[in-house]
């Protein structure tokens, strides 16, 4: 069907299409014929500019009406101090992040932050004062372990990731008794047999075993951070 037939009249544009040489057709409906009867027309061949200019008008808001409208930005929950709570315990402290942060809880909420070290130092200084008094007795204890190791195997125990936040309650530093050798009456020289007991240091290593548990936890923003909570008997 074309537009110089006689009795055939288009009554509206249906549709629209571009063949695969690159040419525009329409899907006409006639006036007086049943939509069976609609037929793809090539744009050169319809004569109706204005029923053209309407459906592509047409066409053109329901396009921009059908397109999906942007999403609207998350609601990003406070974190850290925004959250407006009171700081109840410092947990741990990491430096994943490439600066001291530390594990944080709060009162009155069962989620975890990483506050920044300058934050806590400027708003709980005391806490934080609290957490490393806790932290010290064994850090002592550690470094008091490590005298003898050598440099290398320091190092890749500290690259290892694992540290230990906080001392276990019952730890007992040594005691060193300083004996005067003058003050020891002197004796001949015997090659007596002696059976000398060795001390193993077990309790050490019972404290080793029970410092505390490590807890992986998701922090937005960072991931899941590995820290050591200390296990204090009451």
């Amino acid at each position: 069907m074309v537009k110089n037939e006689p009795n055939f009249v288009v009554e509206r544009i249906v549709d629209k299409r571009i063949t695969s040489d690159g040419k525009v057709e329409y899907f006409i409906k006639w006036r007086g014929y049943p939509s069976g009867d609609n037929t793809w027309e090539p744009e050169e061949n319809c004569d109706c500019p204005a029923l053209i200019q309407k459906f592509e008008e047409s066409r053109a808001k329901s396009k921009k009406r059908g397109e999906k409208k942007p999403k609207c930005e998350e609601i990003q929950k406070p974190r850290g101090y925004e959250r407006g709570l009171e700081l109840a315990e410092i947990m741990g402290a990491t430096d994943v992040t490439g600066e001291i942060k530390y594990l944080v809880r709060w009162q009155f909420c069962d989620e975890f932050d990483l506050v920044s070290s300058s934050q806590v130092t400027e708003k709980n200084p005391e806490m934080l004062i609290e957490y490393y008094q806790k932290m010290a007795p064994y850090t002592g204890y550690i470094n008091k372990r490590m005298q003898g190791v050598p440099e290398e195997l320091r190092a890749t125990a500290a690259q290892t990731g694992y540290a230990v936040s906080s001392a276990p309650s019952d730890a007992v530093e040594p005691t060193i008794c300083n004996v005067d050798s003058e003050q020891l009456p002197q004796m001949e020289p015997k090659q007596i047999p002696i059976d000398v007991p060795v001390q193993q240091e077990t309790a050490p290593d019972t404290e080793m075993d029970n410092v505390g548990v490590s807890y992986s936890i998701p922090v937005p923003g960072v991931g899941n951070i590995a820290i050591d909570v200390p296990m204090v008997d009451n």
